[in-house]
């Protein structure tokens, strides 16, 4: 459910960027904003894929997050 709100969200930001003053003009901030929630989006996704068993491996820059699952024997 988060999902789509998530993505509701970021495409309603920018959709509301063109349709404010100034039309046509989309602010940085806004783009910040959907690249936020975007990456919330992402992030809130880590939980499920590794309850479901697959490895999962975040890296932005010099930070890295991995969650691996072990193969049952």
């Amino acid at each position: 459910m988060m999902h789509k709100l998530y993505s509701i969200i970021s495409a309603a930001l920018v959709v509301a960027g063109f349709v404010v003053p100034p039309l046509g003009h989309i602010d940085p901030s806004v783009f910040t904003a959907v690249g936020l929630l975007l990456g919330f989006k992402v992030l809130d996704t880590v939980p499920e894929l590794a309850k479901r068993g697959t490895d999962v491996t975040l890296q932005h820059g010099n930070t890295s997050v991995s969650v691996n699952n072990p193969d049952p024997q």
